[in-house]
């Protein structure tokens, strides 16, 4: 029952505003009359669930509203099921929590933190944004005062020195010897690897053998236009040579992210993603709660797994 309150220069006005507000089922509970004008106070009944009600949960109804939202995404059925399963198991109501938990099952987060510090090569399949990948963590070295040195074994292809060092140029670094790069104090060593094929054995062994000569630790880097089942398989191939860290490039360009989940359920933890095309914006982290919004919020609802 909720009280109001309602004065008015009659007691005639104070009804008729009590009846505008409250309706004909308003209970009167006093009136005065004065030579100041008329006070009615009344009550109207409100009939609210119990909280036990409200504390109630439908898992039912959130999987149904999750099997939809990641429909549109096209992830590997297995992925989907599980997710499902856990999202139903964990009790949640909401949908994004419930959601968040399950990709919290499915695999590993990390924070950007992780990558700002130590010697990190850059690998993945060609144009997966490595190149640009390096001087955005650069840059963000720069900004935060941490020393970093830069080196690159991508020197083969025409074009791609003057590239890079066009993008390190503003914040006054250069590419060295990988030799020097990864001998030196620096507390940020980055190296950018050639694009390998994820799925040659012979390209994933020089690979590793170049890692352990220089001692760099391998960051996955895979673009978040990728299909589910690629993404997972080449994760998985990356994750065998010792890849234990991952992050998405373009995160911007994309409206199905099938392939993000693929990626996570391989095992890599996922530092976080790139979503502006702009180097000044950095890595965005990437939680399970920042995915589960993604998956539900970003692709537009006309979107169907049937979708050509």
């Amino acid at each position: 029952m909720r009280l109001r309150v309602f004065e008015a220069p009659t007691l005639q006005q104070a009804l008729a505003a009590m009846r505008r507000e409250l309706g004909p089922d308003a209970v009167i509970l006093g009136t005065r009359e004065g030579p100041h004008g008329a006070r009615v106070t009344a009550a109207r009944a409100v009939v609210e669930p119990p909280p036990a009600r409200l504390l109630e949960v439908e898992p039912t109804a959130v999987a149904a509203a999750l099997a939809r939202h990641l429909g549109a995404h096209r992830l590997l059925e297995s992925h989907r099921r599980r997710l499902l399963e856990a999202a139903e198991a964990s009790g949640l109501a909401e949908a994004e929590a419930a959601l968040a938990h399950a990709l919290a099952q499915l695999g590993r987060f990390t924070a950007p933190e992780v990558v700002a510090r130590g010697r990190w090569a850059l690998v993945g399949p060609p144009g997966s944004g490595r190149t640009t990948l390096l001087a955005r963590m650069a840059a963000a070295a720069r900004l935060a005062g941490t020393a970093v040195r830069t080196a690159s074994l991508d020197l083969e292809r025409a074009g791609v020195r003057a590239r890079t060092e066009a993008l390190l140029m503003p914040l006054g670094l250069r590419l060295e010897p990988v030799e020097a790069a990864a001998a030196g104090e620096a507390a940020l060593v980055l190296v950018d690897t050639a694009g390998v094929d994820p799925f040659e054995g012979a390209a994933l062994a020089r690979l590793a053998s170049i890692l352990e000569r220089f001692r760099l630790a391998p960051l996955l880097v895979l673009p978040a236009a990728q299909d589910a089942l690629d993404a997972f398989e080449i994760a998985s191939n990356f994750r065998a040579l010792g890849c234990e860290h991952a992050l998405i490039t373009r995160l911007d360009t994309v409206r199905r992210l099938g392939g993000v989940v693929g990626l996570l359920a391989a095992g890599p933890a996922l530092v976080g993603a790139t979503a502006s095309p702009r180097l000044a914006h950095g890595i965005r982290p990437l939680t399970p709660a920042a995915l589960a919004r993604l998956l539900i919020r970003l692709s537009p609802s006309d979107l169907q797994e049937s979708d050509p």
